[in-house]
């Protein structure tokens, strides 16, 4: 009895030994090979948080800065629409239009750019002046400031004005030279641009398709590349959207690709061959030209910098409008 007595008195003291030691090594009781895995649990957390972590900063820090880019965008916005409605030319220059300096380019594409059409012939041109364009396409509010009439069909002030025939584009010109006649410079006036002029600005220096320095990637469907600056069927929601929002090229000139198609000053023709200066189209036809591609494409093709497009000036579309330039007056 006394045996067992001295038994249980062991055991207790070996339970009280071991519930009071606090300080028991984990090594002691886990195997070494468990105890290595734990550490390298433990250390793939603290890299998955870690890189978690690194992750929603980078988003934080992406998301932040395109906020600040739209807000800065709408901004310039805000200042190229009243002075627009000033009627100052020499305001609308600074707030409203784009420098495109004097300089020579290759107009039309190359024979192996994706989506190529026939009537790309890819040509030098030289623009031996200086001339203006704006760096929106005309607005709606911007329009009826002229005109007097909103006629688009998708309203907002900010969105392009659509719906518009290339005589009543032209009109919105003439009005406006009126306008400004005593501000604007001397032997310049406000007008459509030429087909050269367009696509100058359009490129801005560069011989890719699209004037951010890439090139499509698909005739037909959703392209990335194309995303970046354009508003089109893909990506539109069926609807213009305000100007500006999308990256501008590298003189600073929003929506040359998509949004809406733009009207140009030339009758639609085939190209000449040979080098040209100042070229203007030719000198009679009947469709006249327009550019850009617009929200209601699906082909990234029909967006090109170098892709041409002709209508009846008569016609007035939901996904055409149009731009206009300040360029010197060509003496006859």
């Amino acid at each position: 009895m006394a045996e067992i007595n001295d038994n249980k008195n062991n055991q207790t003291q070996n339970n009280e030994d071991y519930s009071g030691n606090t300080d028991i090594d984990i090594q002691e009781i886990i195997p070494t090979e468990n105890s290595a895995v734990l550490t390298a649990i433990k250390k793939d957390k603290c890299f998955a948080i870690a890189v978690i972590s690194l992750f929603l900063v980078v988003w934080f820090c992406v998301f932040l800065n395109n906020q600040l880019k739209l807000t800065n965008r709408k901004q310039e916005l805000e200042k190229a629409t009243i002075a627009f409605n000033t009627h100052d030319a020499k305001q609308i220059i600074n707030e409203m239009m784009v420098k495109c300096p004097a300089g020579e380019y290759n107009m039309g594409s190359p024979l192996d750019e994706l989506g190529r059409r026939d009537d790309e012939i890819q040509h030098c041109v030289k623009i031996t002046k200086d001339f203006y364009i704006s760096k929106y396409p005309i607005t709606q509010v911007m329009y009826k400031n002229i005109m007097g009439i909103n006629p688009s069909h998708n309203k907002n002030d900010n969105c392009p004005v659509e719906n518009v025939s290339w005589f009543k584009a032209k009109e919105f010109c003439q009005k406006l030279n009126n306008c400004t006649s005593e501000t604007r410079p001397e032997g310049y006036e406000f007008d459509l641009p030429t087909e050269a002029q367009w696509e100058y600005a359009c490129r801005a220096g560069t011989t890719t398709s699209l004037n951010n320095g890439k090139d499509i990637t698909i005739k037909n469907g959703s392209c990335y590349n194309l995303e970046e600056v354009a508003w089109y069927a893909n990506n539109s929601e069926g609807k213009t959207h305000p100007v500006g929002q999308k990256s501008p090229n590298a003189w600073g000139i929003y929506d040359m690709h998509g949004n809406i198609w733009e009207w140009c000053r030339d009758y639609y023709g085939p190209y000449q061959t040979e080098d040209l200066t100042d070229p203007e189209g030719p000198k009679s036809g009947y469709f006249r030209s327009d550019r850009g591609g617009s929200w209601i494409n699906y082909y990234p093709s029909l967006l090109r910098s170098a892709n041409r497009f002709c209508r009846n000036p008569n016609y007035e579309y939901n996904f055409l409008g149009f731009r206009i330039v300040l360029a010197a007056v060509k003496k006859i």
